[in-house]
């Protein structure tokens, strides 16, 4: 919970709904624009696929840092929320040398469901178009 506090950004997107399921104006006459999120269950989906696809990026982006001439001029990005809320043994786990960080995506139920039910689509452009519920 202290981490969703802390990296919670007061902010008007596409995909939040008012109560009345239509999309959130960005003047919020309802008054529904949440003010925080409470969390009450955390799960895990993971695609045993995509992320072996993302272990061989992070291999060939170490890759090209060798080959590269200025590598040593790389610098970790610093003060992202969802990273620096959390705590010190899970900041360690994060791969410095190829900038990972953890960031939130805010998902509807419907969505995470269809995830968990038939996988992750094949691009995931489609989470960014709306073709994903």
């Amino acid at each position: 919970q202290a981490l969703m506090e802390s990296s919670w950004a007061h902010r008007f997107t596409y995909s939040r709904k008012g109560s009345d399921g239509s999309h959130l104006e960005a003047e919020d006459p309802h008054g529904d624009m949440p003010e925080g999120l409470r969390v009450l269950k955390v799960l895990r989906i993971e695609d045993s696929h995509l992320w072996q696809e993302y272990f061989t990026m992070q291999e060939a982006i170490r890759a090209s840092r060798e080959d590269d001439e200025d590598s040593d001029d790389f610098e970790f990005v610093e003060g992202v929320k969802t990273v620096d809320a959390l705590p010190e043994p899970e900041r360690r786990r994060l791969e410095k040398d190829v900038n990972e960080v953890y960031l939130w995506h805010g998902s509807s139920p419907a969505t995470v469901t269809q995830v968990a039910l038939q996988g992750f689509p094949a691009s995931l452009d489609d989470f960014n178009t709306g073709m994903f519920p």
